[in-house]
């Protein structure tokens, strides 16, 4: 741990030499190292006695020549603010550390950090300030980072801490202000000895509400002055009103995009910060040109802070893309930052073409050829088949058919209904998003099964004036319709017709009643008829018998005799006998 009290520094005259020669040596570099964006504002004052030449340090400064009654941060009117050797201001005590937690860590009250890192102007650099009418402003000019050589680049860095007043500002009832970071020239960011922690910038509360640059705590820290919230590249500013600082979310990350396809890719990014409000939408915006916002093209992912991750699709083949995460609150969109990726040149069709092949036949049914009538369209790159079926309906349960890669297909034998339809992609993308054709059935009827017929009186004759009837147990299979009809016999058989189940039919003047049924198809044969039925016996009527003589007594050795006249109805059989 570095100790500024122990720490030899040399004298007033040799340590502004040193100053002089390691600016002389890093100004070679700086038209091909530097990264700044933003002009420099001017005047920048006088330097500040009690830091510009120390490490890790703090000196306190008013505020009141801008801000007659001082600024409103937080719940507190500060009049006054700490500026830190180490790339900050803060308000209500001053600060000296390069805390690797920095922005989201800091819990001591507000600060505005422009490079929360370990900087060192007493080996190179100042540190100015100047209270400039409607705005201050502190000035790091030149600095460089205590331990060399720095985590990436190298030279010194120049930036501007400003605090503007508010519209309206009166020092009584608006204390409001605006927080500006200006990156001017940087060339370094982490010095070496606070390695791995990247330096943070934004600003905080203290009490873990805050806003950072899009790649503050990362190793692309230079690259927030080519950035900005503003539309102004290396400028960032924010709005506090009643002690509130109005902001957008933080996003800190866009990640780089994979699984490229020629109509997709996959990222994601990370918000730190919620800028104090909700974060009620966030997700990726992409465009062919640079610097997308919401208004492009958008893909949502969730809600709230951290991270996240979502599928960009409909894309052209072969085109770049530009994207950037973006998280939204009540004040408006945060943007991470910019990555740029190419899709293949290929991709799947946008139209999957049609099929023809509708039929119908009886079970076991082989259908005829399913075959293309339009191929699909709108792709680029080398076509791939495959069949998919489903025995559930058109519009659900289909699943593949193996070593179906072909423009039409040829099923098997099949037992019921079945749907099929295409999909279609080239070789060089995902099946998922893959175009389908048309859906086309083929009607499978199952094979008939006759129902049953059950007779009351189970016998094969009855009695004129008995009561006859059926039971009749449905069929199966067919087109599910069964026939059932019934016929009479009184001379002649009548013409069939339709019978309800259990009805009973009277044999009074019939010689016989016939009940059959069988269960039809239309694409099958149908069923030939099962038929139950009974013979009616007609009531018995005796025949007649005339005597000779016709007396009651005859005398011995008389002769007698009958005639016999034959009756009707039973059987036909009559019974004649004599004793």
């Amino acid at each position: 741990m570095k100790n500024i009290y122990n720490r030899s520094i040399a004298g007033s005259t040799a340590r502004a030499l040193g100053k002089m020669m390691f600016l002389f040596l890093t100004l070679i570099l700086f038209n091909h190292l530097s990264y700044g964006q933003a002009t420099q504002l001017s005047p920048i004052g006088s330097t500040l006695a009690d830091i510009t030449d120390r490490d890790d340090f703090y000196q306190e400064v008013s505020l009141t020549s801008t801000f007659s009654g001082g600024i409103q941060f937080g719940a507190t009117v500060y009049t006054s603010m700490f500026v830190g050797s180490n790339g900050y201001v803060t308000f209500g005590v001053g600060n000296s550390s390069y805390n690797p937690t920095g922005i989201a860590g800091y819990s001591a009250g507000p600060i505005i950090a422009a490079q929360y890192d370990d900087l060192h102007p007493g080996i190179a650099g100042d540190i100015y300030y100047s209270q400039n009418g409607s705005y201050l402003v502190v000035t790091f000019l030149g600095v460089a980072p205590y331990g060399s050589p720095p985590m990436t680049g190298s030279g010194v860095n120049t930036f501007q801490i400003v605090l503007r007043q508010g519209a309206g500002y009166n020092g009584t009832s608006n204390r409001n202000f605006h927080i500006e970071v200006r990156y001017i020239n940087m060339n370094w960011a982490g010095s070496s000895n606070v390695s791995p922690y990247w330096p943070t910038a934004g600003w905080s509360t203290g009490t873990m509400v805050y806003g950072e640059m899009p790649y503050s705590g990362t190793s692309s820290f230079l690259l927030n002055q080519s950035s900005s919230n503003i539309g102004q590249p290396g400028i960032y500013s924010w709005e506090v009103l009643g002690g509130t600082v109005q902001s957008a979310p933080t996003v800190n990350i866009t990640n780089s995009v994979t699984s490229i396809t020629g109509n997709s890719g996959f990222s994601g990014g990370n918000i730190t910060a919620d800028g104090g409000l909700p974060v009620t939408e966030r997700g990726l915006a992409y465009s062919t040109s640079p610097n997308p916002t919401i208004s492009n093209s958008t893909v949502t992912s969730g809600t709230g802070t951290g991270s996240f991750t979502a599928t960009m699709t409909g894309l052209n083949a072969g085109t770049t893309y530009y994207v950037r995460a973006y998280a939204l609150n009540s004040i408006g969109p945060g943007y991470g930052p910019q990555v740029s990726f190419t899709t293949t040149s290929c991709g799947n069709p946008t139209n999957g073409g049609s099929i023809t092949g509708t039929q119908s036949g009886c079970a076991p049914f082989t259908p005829a050829t399913i075959s293309s009538t339009a191929l699909p369209t709108g792709h680029i790159g080398s076509l791939e088949y495959r069949w998919q079926s489903s025995t559930t309906g058109s519009g659900s349960g289909f699943s593949d058919i193996s070593s179906s890669n072909s423009a039409s297909y040829s099923p098997g034998a099949l037992s019921q209904t079945t749907w099929f339809k295409r999909i279609a992609r080239v070789t060089c993308a995902t099946w998922t998003g893959a175009a389908e054709s048309n859906v086309i059935q083929v009607t499978v009827e199952p094979t008939p099964v006759a129902g049953t017929l059950t007779k009351t009186p189970n016998v094969v004759s009855v009695c004129e004036n008995d009561i006859v009837s059926a039971i009749f147990t449905a069929g199966n299979g067919g087109n599910g319709i069964d026939e059932l009809e019934f016929r009479i016999n009184n001379g002649g058989w009548s013409a069939w017709t339709a019978y309800t189940s259990g009805t009973n039919i009277s044999t009074t003047d019939l010689s016989g009643v016939e009940i059959r049924t069988r269960r039809t198809a239309t694409y099958c044969e149908n069923l030939a008829y099962t038929t139950v039925g009974w013979t009616v016996e007609a009531t018995p009527i005796a025949g007649t018998l005339a005597k000779t003589p016709n007396v009651l007594n005859v005398c011995e050795n008389d002769i007698v005799s009958a005639i016999f006249t034959a009756g009707n109805g039973g059987n036909g059989i009559d019974e004649l006998e004599f004793r």
